[in-house]
């Protein structure tokens, strides 16, 4: 019911962020023209809009739509603040796509399966890794419950290019272009 907590809250709001939560923006009206899955976007939507009172920082809403081939962008940055939409490229586990055909058609929560998970995610904290400037991720899902244990994270990655206007295959991870990568981040 939209009165109680997401299922990842473990403890009560503070007062101050209650206060700044009365001033936020809802997510904005749909639009085709963002080249994203309507449907996708509306279960989104509803959850940010009952749950965002309870996010660390509700500014930002990120969605990517494994429907689209990984040569178009469909890792889309909501800013409520600046009401705008950031479309940009990004991989998805290399055999969540069998065939290497750029489309993700396979997923899994299971630890080296290689392939991305679908569902809800919370950004954690960010550092320093084996690729760079990293953000860690947590599922909240039972689709996507294993994440921080396979190390799903978004990261930078040389073969996510806008320059070649395409992004590889990682090993289930968001890989974003390094260029925008630590901005994102």
């Amino acid at each position: 019911t939209p009165n109680e907590p997401a299922p990842f809250v473990n403890e009560k709001p503070q007062v101050s962020s209650i206060v700044s939560t009365l001033a936020l923006m809802r997510m904005p009206e749909f639009q085709s023209s963002w080249g994203l899955s309507r449907e996708l976007y509306e279960k989104v939507a509803q959850y940010y809009n009952l749950n965002r009172q309870f996010l660390k920082n509700p500014d930002y809403v990120t969605i990517v739509d494994f429907s689209k081939h990984s040569r178009e962008k469909r890792f889309f940055i909501f800013d409520l603040r600046k009401s705008r939409v950031i479309p940009l490229l990004t991989t998805h586990g290399t055999n969540s796509d069998p065939k290497n055909q750029g489309v993700a058609t396979v997923f899994s929560n299971t630890e080296d399966s290689l392939q991305s998970s679908l569902g809800f995610f919370l950004t954690l904290d960010s550092y320093e890794g084996l690729n760079g400037y990293s953000l860690r991720l947590r599922g909240i899902e039972t689709s996507n419950s294993n994440a921080e244990k396979r190390g799903i994270v978004i990261h930078s990655a040389p073969y996510v290019s806008e320059d070649l206007g395409r992004a590889g295959r990682s090993w289930g991870c968001l890989a974003l272009d390094p260029k925008v990568s630590r901005a994102v981040i």
